[in-house]
């Protein structure tokens, strides 16, 4: 028994162990950066480790020691240090949740990164950035921004990927606030960018997987389907889970808004069963999963489903939209039942959540209009229901207006890639051409080689053939002069014995016999 109780507090005994091994981390790191004996660069990097060492809860420490080593940082003139700890301050700001200052200090770090040339993490700072300019409700103030920084980004960036990266995570505030059109010219941007890149099908699904969002939440069901399923055969092809999930979500709530309500289910069990498959469950699935069965009248089998799901969203205080929108399934599926108290309790509860967001706030007033009318309390249905038809009125026209923009964007869209690829088609003429000229050289130069080679070997042979001739005359003007040399001292030996002889012979005369 007491083996059993030692190892079912294994797991609580090393959760604590771990949390002490952090605590005593962090003491060796505060010492370090409180010791003004350091070198700076010591303590600035103790600094930046104790910040990283806090979650997401402790953001405001982390923001102590992150502004405390920034202020380090400019005081000794280390950029590299000032670049790190101004980004990871604008990204602690936002998880505090003070997205304005949170805006500003990304912004002063993209500066200064782009001044020193650091641009590794050059993308994500855009991606923040965007973000934070939906969350102020600013995001109308994005696409002038944009045009300002990417120019001398695209400058600085000379990795293709990276700048694909770039593209995409520009268009990110503009799909959080529902600028859909806006979201789909930068996922354009970068899958045009992309076609130059083999080996791309990695970074191709995840834009097809967004462009089949921007599409699905337009309504656009045609387009939707087209990119949800280029993404989903390379989800396959690369085995990755998570964009399966997420594609059948999508190809899900693109056959809602075809009415094919039967297809719409069985494209979410499928992602919510590859969800438990992999222990990767999402509960936002079950969410949609609630609303699906609504609409097939089946509100008994969709209400408890919806309740976990909204104790899941209320237990973890986020994401206010998706409680306002679990609300508003709770309601329509108490209407189903006729059980109008509850469902103008829920009501009025996802208008709390709603806080004005369109969508949320329509479908939740479109819950109570019907349910004062149903128990009489027409005031209050002509109250809810003119304040649903502003919502409605509202985002038919805003989804015109973007209907009107998104074939803006893409006829733009379609004009630069138009124009990019006369400029790729003429600098690829420019090189073939430069490069048929190199090739003309080359075989002048050739043609000229092989003559004058030609030429030498003729002379090397001529002057072999003379070289020869040469020796053979010489070795026979040797041979001539060999023989001349032996005739002339015959003719000398000759000439000594006639003088021998004709001397003898004077003797001889002059003595007497």
């Amino acid at each position: 028994m007491q083996k059993w109780k030692t190892i079912l507090l294994l797991p609580a005994l090393w959760g604590l162990g771990v949390l002490q091994a952090q605590g005593l981390r962090q003491d060796s790191l505060r010492r370090i950066w409180e010791d003004a004996g350091k070198a700076p660069v010591e303590r600035l990097s103790a600094a930046q480790e104790l910040a990283r060492s806090f979650d997401k809860a402790q953001a405001d420490s982390a923001i102590h020691y992150e502004a405390l080593g920034l202020e380090l940082a400019r005081a000794v003139g280390n950029d590299t240090f000032q670049a790190r700890l101004l980004y990871d301050l604008g990204i602690d700001y936002g998880f505090a949740g003070n997205m304005k200052t949170a805006q500003a200090t990304l912004k002063e770090y993209l500066s200064l990164a782009m001044a020193i040339k650091r641009t590794h993490q050059l993308p994500l700072a855009v991606f923040h950035i965007s973000y934070t300019y939906a969350l102020t409700d600013d995001v109308d103030a994005l696409e002038g921004y944009l045009d300002t920084i990417i120019p001398p980004l695209e400058a600085l960036i000379t990795d293709t990927l990276q700048l694909v990266s770039l593209y995409q995570d520009a268009g990110q505030g503009f799909s959080v606030s529902g600028k859909y059109p806006q979201c789909i010219y930068w996922d354009l941007k970068a899958l045009n960018l992309l076609e130059q890149v083999s080996g791309s099908g990695k970074e191709k699904m995840s834009i097809y997987n967004s462009l089949g969002y921007s599409y699905c939440m337009m309504e656009s069901t045609a387009k939707a389907e087209e990119y949800t399923r280029r993404s989903m055969q390379l989800a396959r092809r690369f085995q990755d889970t998570s964009l399966i999930i997420s594609n059948f979500d999508l190809l899900s709530q693109n056959e809602v808004f075809r009415g094919n309500y039967e297809q719409a289910l069985a494209y979410i069990d499928s992602a919510i069963a590859l969800g438990r498959q992999v222990k990767a469950e999402r509960p936002g699935l079950q969410g949609y999963r609630g609303r699906i069965l609504i609409f097939l009248g089946r509100a008994e089998e969709a209400i408890p489903i919806l309740q976990e799901t909204l104790e899941y969203y209320e237990s973890n205080a986020i994401l206010n939209d998706w409680r306002a929108y679990i609300c508003a399934q709770l309601g329509l599926a108490y209407l189903q039942l006729q059980q109008y108290e509850r469902a103008i309790a829920y009501g009025r509860k996802g208008l709390e959540f709603a806080q004005g967001l369109q969508k949320e706030s329509m479908e939740n007033y479109e819950v109570l209009y019907k349910a004062w009318e149903a128990l009489g309390n027409m005031a209050a249905a002509y109250d809810a229901y003119n304040s649903y038809i502003t919502y409605r009125d509202s985002i038919v026209s805003e989804r015109n207006a973007q209907l009107a923009v998104r074939l803006e964007l893409e006829n733009e869209f379609q004009r630069v890639r138009f124009r990019d690829s006369l400029q790729m088609a003429r600098q690829n003429l420019e090189r073939e051409l430069a490069f048929q000229q190199q090739l003309s050289r080359e075989r002048a130069n050739r043609n000229i080689f092989i003559a004058v080679g030609a030429v030498v070997f003729l002379l090397a042979i001529g002057l072999g053939s003379r070289l020869r001739f040469i020796r053979q005359t010489q070795l026979a003007l040797a041979e001539k002069t060999r023989q001349i040399e032996a005739e002339k001292e015959k003719a000398q030996a000759s000439e000594r014995a006639k003088q021998q002889f004709l001397a003898n012979m004077s003797h001889e005369i002059r003595t007497p016999m």
